[in-house]
């Protein structure tokens, strides 16, 4: 199957979800009471690339459904 530059990127968005996805549960394996700041701030971290990966594969989604750019 031959993907276009386009579904690639959004294939390795998914990768870089999932990845991440696994990195939160390896960290929250303690307490956040037990966590020490070092670990509480990768999990926030995480969670924000996390939500930019989701947002910027919805964007992708949207553009190959309607074929519309976003404005910003």
């Amino acid at each position: 199957m031959v993907h276009t530059d386009r579904q690639e990127l959004v294939l390795g968005k998914i990768s870089g979800v999932s990845d991440i996805i696994s990195g939160l549960k390896a960290l929250t394996i303690k307490k956040y009471e037990e966590m020490n700041t070092h670990e509480r701030y990768s999990i926030r971290y995480l969670i924000i690339v996390l939500v930019g990966l989701l947002a910027s594969i919805c964007v992708h989604l949207s553009l190959d459904q309607y074929g519309i750019r976003p404005k910003s």
